[in-house]
């Protein structure tokens, strides 16, 4: 039987659940892969024919190195300006979230999404599940992004509890070392690992959905 996030809960005093937005709650790869492939045509006159398959899992970064043949620091500004213009456009929610939201919500915890993006401009896309969450914390006011771990200091701080109160959703290694930097102990730092990257992490899960069809899921 999978292991779940209830599972990595027991023994632990958790108060909050701290998410990561962009491949953790909600998938965007699909519309921004397209986005950075109009801005290679638009700015290169490079018509890719990278593959889906072949981006699936990259970070924004490497996917657009890949769909170019070559790094450019400038449009992987634009690029990313542009995914959060329409980010709540192009985005859906993971399966399962919406249910697992609920859950933890009706659990009693705090939820909050951390995230490296514009929040102003990424909100709307929660609108797409029906729970509100606690918290919004993205990088305005001069906080640095992960792998700084000023935005999983903030939500401490705003929760008022300590590091090892929270657990954390991520789906990469910058958010765990975002979130290691923060003190969260690293058996609360799951990793959303749909994709297979991370078979060797002892806290890795792979469905949101798995949980609820998970018995231990009841208890914490």
């Amino acid at each position: 039987m999978a292991k779940t996030i209830f599972h990595f809960m027991r023994g632990k005093n958790i108060k909050a659940v701290l998410f990561d937005m962009d491949g953790t709650l909600f998938d965007s790869e699909i519309g921004s892969i397209e986005i950075m492939k109009d801005l290679a045509l638009k700015h290169h006159g490079i018509k890719s024919e990278i593959t889906f398959e072949e981006l699936t899992g990259l970070n924004y970064p490497d996917k657009l190195k890949k769909i170019l043949g070559f790094e450019d620091k400038e449009l992987l500004d634009i690029a990313l300006i542009e995914g959060s213009k329409l980010y709540a456009e192009i985005s859906q929610p993971i399966n399962g979230v919406n249910e697992c939201l609920n859950k933890l919500r009706a659990q009693g915890l705090k939820l909050a999404v951390c995230t490296n993006g514009n929040i102003d401009l990424s909100k709307p896309v929660f609108d797409k599940v029906d729970v509100e969450m606690d918290l919004y914390q993205g990088t305005a006011g001069g906080l640095k992004k992960k792998p700084e771990p000023d935005v999983f200091k903030a939500a401490l701080k705003e929760f008022k509890i300590k590091p090892e109160e929270a657990l954390v959703a991520e789906d990469s290694l910058i958010g765990v070392s975002a979130a290691l930097a923060a003190g969260i102990p690293q058996d609360n730092i799951l990793i959303f690992d749909s994709a297979d990257l991370h078979e060797d992490s002892e806290t890795r899960f792979t469905s949101w959905v798995e949980f609820l069809e998970d018995e231990r899921a009841e208890t914490r």
